[in-house]
């Protein structure tokens, strides 16, 4: 029965010690997690707006990044997408995490013009403190087509839109 306590009182403790991590804090590597929701004002046309959820979990531990997406548009012909993560650079509070689509399929990019096909996402993103108060991200989808070597979504910089649900978290190990 001491040795079952043990056992239970040790497994605890691990158990802890993940939880206490599980933030990203202290590790040696970078890292994003959280939701956001954010509205785009005159998107995909004047007068309209759009409203897109995202969900990352995403590090580079090991040195690859690596991690998953999950995306939200009535704009998509998919309800709720996968992004396999690809890149991932973090500095300070500010991070671009990005990937490829599970498959491509059909965005509706603009009022009055055909749906695009796209096959990679990229998100924008800053930790602004606790409880995702100042956090702000620019999602942004691409065309389905060839990209020379050593192209990264990640390789974006726009303007940020607060959230208006859900709170982002960057760790950045360096």
């Amino acid at each position: 029965m001491k040795r079952y306590a043990a056992a239970l009182g040790v497994a605890l403790l691990g158990a802890l010690a993940l939880a206490a991590g599980s933030g990203g804090q202290g590790t040696s590597f970078d890292r994003v997690t959280g939701t956001a929701q954010a509205t785009f004002p005159n998107y995909p046309g004047p007068g309209l707006s759009t409203t897109e959820r995202m969900t990352v979990v995403a590090d580079n531990r090991g040195g690859v990044a690596k991690g998953v997406i999950w995306f939200q548009s009535r704009l998509s012909e998919i309800p709720r997408v996968r992004v396999d993560v690809t890149c991932l650079v973090v500095h300070g509070r500010e991070a671009w995490v990005g990937g490829d689509f599970e498959r491509p399929f059909l965005y509706a990019s603009n009022e009055g013009l055909p749906p695009i096909r796209i096959n990679q996402f990229a998100m924008q993103l800053v930790d602004g403190g606790p409880a995702g108060e100042l956090d702000g991200v620019h999602p942004v989808v691409f065309r389905a087509v060839p990209r020379p070597p050593g192209y990264s979504p990640c390789n974006i910089q726009y303007p940020l839109f607060p959230l208006n649900g859900g709170n982002l978290i960057v760790h950045d190990a360096g």
